[in-house]
């Protein structure tokens, strides 16, 4: 067996060449050229008793039948006969197949590369282990941050708390790999609030009411937008940002209400006449009282 199972026939070359051939002799030279393409070297022993056995007819029907087609279409070398476009063929189905084949074995081994290199950043990620360097993981406690672990002096036992994380801005050791950032992902049709998230919130001002109102419009707000700002890799952090704006917004509101119920009336806002405020009116009547009496100028300093 070669492992192929189709064998390519064109049609018009075949007819052409075989348009002489009975019906029982078309039928036998068929069933030579599939009977070759199931050799490992597409080429038949040139052996009659064997072939008369693979067709199952006796030696009198070989001489007959079979012996004249070979010899018509079929080549002897090296005790064997084969059929010269179908050994072409054959080379070239086999050569396609294995390129084939190699080109699928490479695409499979990078697509398994990826795979681990993946399962490698999600286990670092959540605290199962980092590379250190090619070849070498560290192991890291269950609890271990999210970012590269400081290195411990080797004479000290290691800690059974979280491992110390890198200060901000430095640069990770020589020869250790920057973890694979995370991957966002949108947020569930059926979120809820955690406890915690309704800790916080509680914490902000928010009371129970609120904060169920504040979650309903915070999941229906994410789950109906689209694109690449719906998909967050922390939703708990966006929760808090959420929660604090709304804080801020109320903040800012009872801050501008309580200015202007405090502003005096005379700088509150609308149109004032000179007569609403205190004094004005007063003194200009006396002026002109004074001044109709034939009076001393009037001291309008108050």
């Amino acid at each position: 067996m070669t492992g192929l199972p189709s064998m390519p026939l064109f049609v018009d070359d075949y007819e052409a060449a075989a348009v002489h051939l009975t019906l029982e002799e078309d039928g036998a030279y068929n069933r030579l050229l599939r009977l070759a393409w199931r050799m490992p070297d597409c080429a038949l022993p040139d052996d009659p008793a064997w072939i008369a056995r693979r067709l199952r007819i006796d030696a009198a029907t070989y001489r007959r039948l079979v012996a004249p087609l070979i010899d018509e279409f079929f080549s002897r070398e090296g005790g064997r006969i084969f059929q010269k476009r179908q050994v072409r063929e054959f080379r070239y189905v086999t050569d396609l197949v294995a390129k084939r084949r190699a080109a699928g074995k490479r695409g499979g081994d990078a697509k398994a590369r990826r795979r681990k290199s993946e399962v490698r950043s999600q286990k670092s990620e959540d605290g199962c282990g980092e590379e250190d360097g090619p070849g070498m993981a560290t192991p890291v406690p269950e609890h271990g941050a999210d970012d590269l672990v400081a290195p411990r002096p080797t004479a000290t036992p290691a800690p059974t708390g979280p491992p110390l994380l890198r200060e901000a801005g430095d640069d990770p050791p020589a020869g250790t790999k920057r973890a694979s950032p995370r991957r966002g992902k949108r947020l569930p049709e059926d979120w809820r609030p955690s406890t915690k998230d309704r800790d916080f919130a509680a914490k902000e001002g928010l009371d129970h009411a609120e904060i169920d109102r504040t979650a309903d419009r915070f999941r229906d707000y994410w789950t109906a937008k689209a694109g690449p700002s719906a998909i967050k890799r922390d939703w708990a952090a966006t929760w808090r940002n959420w929660v604090r704006g709304d804080a801020d917004r109320r903040g800012d509101g009872a801050r501008d209400a309580g200015a202007v119920a405090a502003r005096p009336p005379s700088r509150q806002r609308g149109p004032h006449r000179a007569r609403d405020r205190p004094g004005v009116g007063s003194v200009t009547e006396a002026a002109f009282r004074v001044l109709a009496e034939g009076g001393d100028d009037p001291d309008l300093s108050g």
